[in-house]
């Protein structure tokens, strides 16, 4: 998607803080992309800290989970031994003091309350299309039903957006000064 969003955005600030997973996103935006992005070995929060990593995918590095987040793996292996000696910086959004913001993904197993708490100020400024994953558990996997995104994100509905079910656990989260006969909440 990086590359994608570079061939038709300004710019696009990327987030990978899986190393090996950060290398292969470099290496691909250098070859594929325009140009117009800055990447991060860094992951997004709520608050400018240091992390581990909670647990790896056995799927493979596309999934990991920072400690702290709210998926705690039943499959052992998605737990691998040498990762508690990973550390991952983990900053906000509101600390990047961006100019503009136009649209956020989201997708980072288990910790995305973190990333709108940390980048609540930016959002409320720009009011971003946010595109988001969520799960009501997973233990077992549950895919998050639209009275439960309403309830956990509220902070965002008081913001004045609206959401609307994509696909499985994507959910787009629309500002009402945004909508347009294209979306229809």
């Amino acid at each position: 998607l990086s590359i994608k969003f570079s061939k038709v955005c300004k710019y696009v600030h990327c987030f990978e803080p899986f190393l090996s997973s950060f290398n292969l996103l470099k290496e691909n935006m250098k070859l594929n992309s325009n140009g117009n992005y800055k990447l991060y070995n860094k992951g997004l929060g709520n608050t400018l800290c240091n992390e581990k990593i909670g647990w790896i995918s056995s799927e493979g590095p596309g999934g990991i989970g920072l400690t702290g987040n709210s998926y705690i793996p039943t499959n052992t292996n998605d737990v691998r031994e040498d990762q508690n000696n990973v550390n991952i910086d983990v900053i906000t959004i509101d600390s990047l003091k961006l100019e503009k913001l136009d649209y956020i993904k989201i997708d980072v197993e288990g910790y995305e309350d973190k990333v709108i708490q940390g980048g609540f100020e930016t959002i409320k400024r720009y009011k971003p299309l946010i595109i988001l994953e969520c799960y009501e558990s997973f233990s077992p996997l549950k895919e998050a039903s639209m009275k439960f995104v309403k309830e956990k994100y509220q902070n965002l509905i008081n913001l004045g957006y609206v959401i609307q079910h994509i696909w499985k656990a994507d959910f787009l989260f629309l500002p009402t000064n945004n909508i347009t006969n294209t979306y229809k909440p």
